[in-house]
């Protein structure tokens, strides 16, 4: 709206459907040849300038599953010595109106000091996850292979499952998809997708812990969550429909 203030960052602001946000400030007057600037793009389309050129614009990732919302990454401009000391502008916008305002912070340097303070930041996200995963795993080896049955067998592997698909979804979630996915949509897709499928091992786990007790109740929310997924997989996979568009109808019904 033409209305300008100093901030700092991370900064949170409610925006008005109808605006956008710039950011701006003057780089440092000496950069390193090899440098790079890192902006975090949270569900954000981004455009950069230097002294009014264009440096960078970002409408989302490349992909089979390319949604109409970007999806989040982190997103480098390689810097040059002849850029010290002019203005940096950074304009964000967002189809979804909670992103307009989200501002991360931005840093300058070598691109790997930036992926490791962006990995240290993200840090005890990364590790429950991994964690989560690799104990769930566990789980479910040991019920598979050591012929546990029954109550105990069931549920050793309904918490096994609970737990992975967690610590999936944990680290997924973290916003360092990159480091691992070549294509950022796959893995916001499976980032989604993943954190539906913990109900429902949570309600077979405490069904089978309450001894089937509530077996009818149980049985219904199981099957909802999962025909609830399939239907929004075949929507976003054969049908081509944005999956981001659609996942209120798991949300809803969650």
């Amino acid at each position: 709206g033409g209305t300008s203030k100093i901030i700092s960052l991370p900064q949170s602001m409610k925006i008005p459907d109808a605006e956008d946000i710039c950011i701006s400030r003057t780089l440092p007057s000496f950069i390193q040849d090899g440098w790079s600037v890192s902006i975090y793009s949270s569900f954000q389309n981004i455009t950069a300038y230097i002294d009014g050129t264009e440096v960078l614009s970002y409408s989302g990732a490349a992909g089979m599953l390319e949604t109409d919302v970007p999806v989040t990454q982190i997103l480098f401009i390689p810097m040059k010595p002849s850029y010290s000391g002019r203005e940096l502008t950074i304009h964000y916008s967002s189809p979804l109106a909670g992103r307009r305002g989200v501002l991360h912070k931005v840093y300058l340097g070598s691109k790997t000091a930036i992926i490791y303070r962006h990995l240290l930041e993200r840090l005890v996200i990364i590790i429950a996850g991994i964690l989560l995963v690799v104990i769930g795993s566990v789980i479910i080896i040991y019920k598979t292979f050591s012929g546990t049955g029954g109550y105990i067998g069931q549920t050793l592997q309904y918490q096994g499952l609970y737990m992975f698909f967690l610590g999936l979804f944990f680290i997924l979630q973290s916003g360092m998809n990159q480091l691992i996915f070549s294509d950022l949509n796959w893995a916001h897709f499976i980032e989604f997708y993943s954190i539906m499928l913990v109900p429902v091992a949570f309600i077979l786990g405490v069904y089978t812990v309450e001894k089937h007790f509530f077996g009818k109740e149980a049985d219904i929310l199981a099957s909802l969550c999962i025909l609830i997924t399939v239907f929004e997989c075949f929507q976003a996979i054969l049908l081509h429909h944005d999956y981001i568009s659609i996942i209120g109808l798991t949300f809803t019904a969650f």
